[in-house]
């Protein structure tokens, strides 16, 4: 393969020029708000991937630190808390304090 067939030198889109590191094309241009746009977007995807990421590995060490029958047994009691909540109570976030968030909630 000869270097005329192997890259594209000329004016076109696809030449090999265009996608030097050095080129004012593959420089940051702070003109050019979109790119900050797009650079902010992808920013906020890899936060967010990490978070999920992250939130997936903190269950795993749980569960496994816990053991499946723990965590099912903690999340019945819980459940079962927020029904009897529901069937004494009505939550009324302007009302003060119930008597019941008093003994369940409240670590004092």
């Amino acid at each position: 393969m000869t270097e005329s067939t192997a890259l594209i030198t000329d004016e076109s889109t696809f030449s090999a020029r265009w996608y030097v590191a050095n080129t004012e094309f593959m420089a940051v241009n702070l003109g050019d708000r979109i790119s900050g746009v797009f650079w902010a977007a992808f920013l906020l995807f890899s936060w967010t991937a990490a978070s999920i990421v992250s939130g997936a590995i903190i269950e795993r060490v749980t569960t496994f630190a816990f053991g499946k029958s723990t965590i099912n047994s903690y999340i019945k009691l819980k459940t079962s808390e927020l029904k009897e909540f529901k069937r004494k109570n009505n939550f009324n976030k302007k009302k003060p304090i119930t008597a019941w968030e008093k003994i369940n909630t409240l670590d004092c």
